[in-house]
């Protein structure tokens, strides 16, 4: 078990700029189609007492060769594994898009062992409850074509345009995308049995 864990830290989780002596930690979920090298920029940019932690999704940099993630929940569940192995001193848990969904799926099975509720930081994405809204930004969406899904990810403005370029690259991304977006469709968020503070979006 130990090794399974060690095993799982190692590919789960990323340090782009390890702070030993860092009071907070910040763990970042990678929105639709994104790896943790989205955020080495931001993790660089941080305060001293600051450190990042990125989480990285199967089928991406150096997971390539791994399945997708076939769920939400399966994501969630095995996160929550990883990072209570850590023993993380209350951590700060951000997630963008769809890492935003992650991030508040983890942020609940975390806080059914803790005493204190980790705090969630959500953006760019709809309540989870919100299935209508994932449905219409969904349904304006071509999975099946290749220039229609990156028409949209180079319109979101996170994506080099030059990337169009290589079409070896081009099919990778567009496969963790397609992946994630059906994960996404086919998500729906279970009932909360009992209020928790520091989980909230707007």
């Amino acid at each position: 078990m130990t090794h399974d864990i060690e095993w799982e830290a190692d590919h789960w989780i990323h340090c782009f700029h390890p702070k030993s002596a860092a009071e907070h930690t910040l763990v970042c979920f990678p929105h639709a189609g994104g790896a943790a090298g989205y955020y080495h920029g931001l993790s660089a940019a941080l305060a001293p007492d600051v450190e990042m932690l990125i989480v990285q999704y199967p089928g991406r940099e150096n997971r390539l060769f791994e399945d997708q993630a076939p769920s939400v929940e399966w994501l969630a569940d095995t996160v929550a594994r990883v990072l209570s192995a850590r023993g993380l001193d209350r951590p700060v848990l951000f997630g963008h898009s769809m890492g935003a969904i992650v991030a508040f799926e983890v942020t609940r099975r975390l806080n059914r062992t803790s005493a204190l509720p980790a705090p969630l930081v959500a953006s760019a994405s709809a309540a989870p409850s919100h299935v209508e809204a994932r449905a219409d930004l969904l349904g304006t969406l071509s999975v099946e074509s290749d220039t229609d899904l990156l028409a949209w990810i180079t319109g979101l403005g996170g994506t080099d345009l030059g990337m169009a370029e290589n079409e070896e690259l081009i099919g990778l991304v567009l496969s963790a995308l397609r992946a994630d977006l059906a994960a996404l469709a086919r998500y729906r968020v279970a009932p909360v049995r009992t209020a928790r503070k520091g989980v909230a979006f707007a």
